[in-house]
């Protein structure tokens, strides 16, 4: 595994758009792990241009990459950026697949170029968890994918996320 202490000095960005909290705690992981790296949200976020790298966050918003993180992505069509999200699902199972395929498909359409695309899972937003109650019902697998869901993103999640982000630095 590379380390911080194999990067080349480097201006790099760690950008992100958190409502319950997951994408920021991924966000502050990838971001203590390279050194020097800004840290900011989304809305705070100046012209990727100014960094040799841009790590983009956001959260699952109704099957597509939230919206701010959507408008800062497509407002700079030609910036290879670097993205990450978080979602109720387990990543790489069912539903998750599908959303992933969707935001690529989305921002590919817009031309916006991206080296990578990482998803952790997080707890889902409860207001959501109290509207779905309405649309859905809450069978015992629900509330059992919900539980689960809440427990993340983990240590191991914030783990897996810095060794990502170094790969993606390193090449490697």
């Amino acid at each position: 595994m590379m380390s911080a202490m194999d990067l080349k000095p480097r201006r790099v960005l760690v950008t992100y758009e958190s409502v319950t909290g997951n994408t920021k705690r991924v966000a502050e992981a990838i971001a203590a792990v390279i050194p020097g790296a800004v840290l900011l949200p989304i809305t705070e976020a100046p012209d990727p241009g100014e960094y040799d790298a841009v790590f983009v966050g956001f959260w699952c918003d109704k099957g597509h990459a939230s919206e701010a993180a959507d408008a800062y992505l497509k407002s700079h069509p030609s910036y290879p950026f670097i993205l990450f999200g978080t979602l109720g699902g387990v990543p790489g199972v069912g539903y998750s697949v599908t959303y992933e395929n969707r935001v690529r498909e989305e921002l590919t359409a817009a031309q916006v170029p991206f080296r990578d695309f990482r998803l952790w899972q997080g707890k889902i937003d409860p207001e959501l968890v109290e509207k779905s109650k309405a649309r859905f019902p809450m069978t015992p697998e629900r509330l059992s994918r919900i539980a689960a869901a809440a427990t993340h993103p983990d240590a191991a999640d914030l783990k897996d996320a810095q060794v990502w982000a170094l790969e993606q630095l390193t090449g490697s």
